[in-house]
């Protein structure tokens, strides 16, 4: 009988010791050592499929280098300002092979229709996030404030568009992917169940002739369904995988058959495409493709080594409150007890989720609550643009910060945010022209109420004078692997 050491198991909360760490890797190396399932071999090939050719042939192709050229050359462990690898230019003969998925991450690939990454998550007129106001750093809150508007866009919760930079570049990489043919971007492979064929039929969409005889070749029409992870919700099943075409009678007959389905990695989405343009967004933490349980065919699967690589320089980051407490003052300090706390970020709301607005064609406007005085009053609440004091924050959206922005006043003011009632926070003015920006400890959510107060009488110097405050309404959304790498990669950035 065949059996090996079962991995230690942690008990959420209790730290990880030197012999758990010690008694996991011996477990997956025994395992390794035995042979079954071709364990080593898929290793190699997973690594291979990262950064196997990564270099390109020379001009006239009568040098190819080594498939593990990067590893066997040592190129790995040698910084790249002392010896730089591939020495020439991307796509460049014997440059950086952008069909390789790391090349093309890096340095962009035309093919794939992809930018290299310091273009597409910082230059705004690619898709970039804006860092800048008016061709330099914002200085004061209100100009912080003008460039996350930029940043952050919007979203129409009743049509579903989403309009936001920080999410598109965030997920920019994400239709990066090669053919289950390529030695780039796949595992090893196998033999894997496919969808059974269904009843009835395909009809040939289009039939071709010769020698007046027709031939038809009907697609396959398979049983694709997604099965839900969460308890109460049912599987989902598609009419099935057939094609429409002149030939089908009667016309449309397919047209909510499956024309396309995309693993959206960055979104964390399966995006089901029809035969008549519809889409279907399922949730990769909600649904599974299959399990299918048809006759298996040879292929290889995605390695989702991008996804991998990306979550490998997040996981460097200070993580749960566990580390932190090691990294106090109790036990030795160490390099990262003031580092970026991954784990607060991946689990609170993403101040950087788009604000709320309205479709208008192919953009979505945002609309930004605001409350408006440009006339002298008494202590007390402020107007509200739309009429009275009051805002009552939507469904679906969170109230997150506030901005107040104040020209010609005759004395400092200050300004309460209060959510049915209590405080929240205060927005602290100076005389003549200032601006203050607060973000809240907590979020306000659905259904509160948002006044904004004076605390005491407001006066101007002369007739230009006014006070503004804008609060966020922000979708509700905590962030996933993709928004904490744009974060970390543009906030570690030096100009």
């Amino acid at each position: 009988m065949i059996s090996f050491p079962r991995a230690p198991r942690v008990s959420p909360g209790d730290p990880i010791l030197a012999s758990q760490f010690g008694g996991l890797a011996d477990s997956v190396n025994r395992r390794l050592e035995s042979g079954l399932a071709n364990g080593p071999p898929r290793i190699h090939a997973a690594f291979l499929g990262l950064l196997g050719r990564l270099r390109n042939s020379n001009a006239d192709g009568t040098m190819v280098p080594p498939v593990a050229e990067f590893f066997e050359a040592g190129y790995q462990q040698v910084k790249a300002d002392q010896a730089p690898y591939p020495a020439a230019g991307p796509g460049d003969p014997e440059g950086t092979n952008l069909n390789n998925l790391m090349g093309a991450f890096v340095f962009g690939s035309e093919t794939a229709g992809l930018y290299d990454e310091a273009t597409r998550i910082s230059d705004p007129a690619f898709g970039g996030v804006e860092m800048w106001f008016g061709g330099r750093p914002p200085e004061t809150p209100w100009e912080f404030w003008s460039v996350k508007k930029l940043q952050i866009g919007a979203w129409d919760p009743e049509t579903g568009a989403v309009g936001s930079p920080v999410f598109h570049a965030a997920r920019s990489h994400a239709n990066l992917r090669a053919s289950r043919l390529s030695p780039h971007g796949n595992t090893w492979g196998g033999y894997f169940p496919m969808a059974e064929i269904q009843s009835p039929p395909c009809q040939d969409p289009n039939p071709i002739t010769i020698e007046g005889v027709t031939i038809t070749t009907p697609p396959p029409n398979y049983d694709i369904f997604f099965t839900s992870l969460i308890d109460g919700i049912t599987t989902l099943h598609f009419d099935g995988t057939c094609v429409d075409g002149p030939a089908v009678d009667p016309p449309g007959l397919y047209a909510t058959h499956i024309a396309n389905i995309f693993e959206d990695w960055g979104a964390m989405m399966y995006r089901i495409t029809l035969n008549n343009g519809t889409v279907t967004n399922l949730p990769m933490d909600a649904y599974i493709e299959g399990p299918y349980t048809g006759a298996p065919r040879l292929s290889r699967a995605p390695g989702g080594f991008l996804e991998r690589i990306t979550a490998r320089f997040i996981a460097e980051w200070r993580g749960s409150e566990q580390s932190d407490a090691f990294e106090s003052s109790t036990r030795p300090a160490g390099w990262n007890a003031k580092a970026f706390d991954l784990q607060r970020f991946m689990t609170s709301q993403y101040l950087l989720a788009p604000q709320r607005g309205m479709q208008n064609g192919g953009e979505v406007d945002p609309y930004y609550p605001r409350w408006y005085a440009a006339a002298a009053r008494a202590a007390g609440p402020l107007p509200w643009e739309l009429g009275g004091t009051e805002y009552i924050v939507n469904e679906g959206s969170v109230s997150l910060a506030a901005v107040a922005v104040g020209e010609r006043l005759a004395t400092p003011i200050t300004l309460n945010v209060e959510a049915d009632g209590e405080f929240v926070g205060a927005l602290m003015l100076g005389a003549e022209g200032s601006s203050a920006l607060l973000t809240f400890d907590r979020p306000i959510t659905a259904g509160q109420t948002v006044t904004i107060v004076a605390d005491s009488a407001i006066a101007f110097t002369d007739a230009a004078g006014f006070i503004e405050v804008e609060i966020t309404e922000q979708m509700i959304y905590k962030p996933n692997l993709s928004d904490a790498y744009l974060v970390l990669r543009l906030s570690g950035a030096v100009e």
